[in-house]
């Protein structure tokens, strides 16, 4: 019986061992920011730490918080951020453990004070992962290239779901099935040549199409589209 118990033991261990293996080995690798050599101007505030990274706009009462997509850098973000500020935005970039939104699901709650509106943000698995928390509290919810997995066509937000035409990594089929879970005053908007990688600045991601665009174009016309949107939104 103790021969048994035994062997149960260090099969156990041994399956631990696999799977955090198989663990440490996937998170090791990520996809990285291009360009990590950004400073503040006369018109935001950069400054990185340990939880976040803060593109702040020198004039500006509304924040947006972004979730990154999944093994994506949040630094990778930071171009888009620079570009919100154009229309008067901060965003609050979150750095979650391991570059994996689910693993810090509820971060953008320690946020919601000194702002008048907050604007919840999710690039792929971050988008899915900001649905699936977002409630009243957050003004709007915007997608890129992410669709939600959770039924919130109840709640009473705002919400702008963009897409590139290219995409390659994001399941279209499930996208357009999963519209039924957002609220029915839901945009939808299509960046023609645009793809999945360019909401970012990290480089090219695997299983991807190539953009048409050309370089930080999406980026330009995301946060134009983020803007016009939202000031349609409030004045409804």
């Amino acid at each position: 019986m103790k021969k048994i118990f035994k062997n149960i033991i260090l099969g156990f261990l041994a399956f631990i061992l696999i799977i955090s293996s198989i663990c440490i080995f996937y998170f090791s690798s990520y996809y990285e920011a291009v360009n990590n050599t950004y400073q503040s101007t006369d018109l935001y505030t950069i400054y990185i730490n340990k939880e976040e990274t803060w593109v702040k706009s020198n004039n500006n009462d509304t924040l947006i918080i972004m979730y990154p997509g999944c093994k994506v850098e949040n630094e990778a973000y930071i171009p888009l951020a620079i570009e919100l500020t154009k229309y008067g935005y901060s965003t609050v970039i979150i750095d979650p453990l391991l570059n994996f939104m689910l693993a810090d699901t509820n971060a953008y709650k320690k946020y919601l004070k000194d702002y008048k509106s907050y604007y919840l943000m999710g690039h792929s698995l971050g988008g899915t992962v900001a649905s699936m928390v977002v409630d009243e509290n957050i003004d709007a919810l915007i997608l890129l290239a992410s669709y939600s997995s959770k039924d919130i066509s109840d709640l009473n937000i705002n919400v702008l779901s963009i897409t590139g035409e290219l995409d390659g990594v994001l399941n279209l089929k499930k996208q357009e099935e999963a519209k039924i879970n957002l609220p029915k005053n839901t945009i939808y908007k299509i960046i023609e040549g645009g793809n999945h990688s360019d909401f970012g600045d990290y480089g090219f991601q695997d299983g991807d199409n190539k953009s048409t665009l050309k370089e930080n174009e999406q980026i330009e016309i995301t946060a134009k589209l983020i803007n016009d949107y939202m000031k349609t939104a409030t004045t409804n």
